[in-house]
């Protein structure tokens, strides 16, 4: 039997299907990540809204990610809210949050 998840953004707005394993969960302390972090949850709070973060508990100098396969990740819905933004001109990739609630 695969595994099967449902992952949403805070208000229900965005939501993706997950199959199968995920490949690793590590926390990260990169400055791309960590500013990656900060950055949504400003965006949050300037909205009046509280995120959940993906800052480390009690260390905001660290951020915890999932990595799952590609072929294992579907949009469900609310790819119009899917916002997607670079740190920097030169970033390697694209980051991105769900604009509807910020997360």
């Amino acid at each position: 039997m695969t595994d099967s998840y449902k992952v949403a953004c805070k208000c229900g707005k965005v939501e993706f299907a997950l199959q199968g394993k995920h490949i690793m969960c590590p926390n990260c302390c990169c400055n791309d990540c960590v500013t990656a972090a900060h950055f949504v949850d400003s965006k949050a709070k300037a909205a009046g809204t509280e995120n959940t973060s993906c800052l480390c508990e009690g260390n905001s100098q660290a951020a915890t990610m999932i990595f799952w396969p590609s072929s294992g990740i579907k949009l469900v819905k609310g790819k119009e809210f899917i916002t997607y933004y670079k740190l920097r001109e030169k970033s390697a990739f694209p980051r991105s949050y769900a604009s509807c609630c910020n997360t």
